[in-house]
């Protein structure tokens, strides 16, 4: 099985548990009563995606942080995804006791699953993920704007530093609850930076 397979497949039968702070994949022991974030980083971030993921733990929140390449496929990678959190769901998670955020790369695969699981219940925080035409991720972009917006359900918060907006996928999510917000100081990579206010604000609230 590929690597990429052995998540999606440690995602689906919720059966992975590395007894750490910050999982790798969905815990085996299931708490409903617990709030869950699945934390996708950009690739290559390396130590400072760890860093932003265990600041977020002690936030009282269960983080999920699956470990993901530029290898990844990212619709099969938000598919894993959805199917973890439908199996969280069934065993008992409500859905406002779920969020997804990711960054860059990870934010337009935060898009991709919240097209998938089509729930008003979930929370999703997208930061840095809308970069400007003709720039790697622009084209992606479009295409979750005109195929998969119209269908998105849930809470999502757009957050970056100025540029970049996510307004054309905004604007398209008619079904969703959606609201931007413009963050200046501090590097992305920062655990201290001021985007992790309001990530938090937005999935607690």
């Amino acid at each position: 099985m590929n690597r990429l397979a052995t998540i999606a497949f440690c995602l689906a039968l919720v059966a992975c548990d590395d007894g750490r702070t910050v999982h790798s994949d969905v815990p085996r022991n299931i708490d409903p009563a617990v709030e869950y974030l699945f934390f996708l980083g950009e690739t290559g971030s390396g130590d400072a995606e760890k860093r932003i993921a265990e600041t977020l733990s002690g936030k009282a929140l269960q983080v999920i942080a699956p470990p993901r390449t530029a290898a990844d496929d990212p619709d099969l990678f938000a598919l894993g995804i959805k199917e973890g959190i439908r199996q969280m769901l069934a065993r008992g998670v409500p859905g406002n006791h779920i969020a997804i955020a990711g960054i860059g790369e990870g934010g337009r695969i935060t898009l991709l699953a919240m097209a998938l699981l089509r729930d008003p219940a979930i929370s999703y925080v997208i930061i840095d993920a809308c970069p400007a035409p003709d720039t790697p991720g622009a084209k992606t972009i479009e295409s979750i704007a005109a195929i998969n917006a119209h269908v998105m359900e849930g809470r999502l918060l757009s957050i970056h530093a100025g540029q970049g907006s996510c307004g054309l996928v905004l604007e398209r999510a008619s079904a969703a609850e959606t609201w931007e917000v413009v963050v200046e100081g501090g590097r992305v990579s920062d655990p201290a930076a001021p985007w992790i206010g309001e990530l938090l604000g937005w999935i607690k609230g």
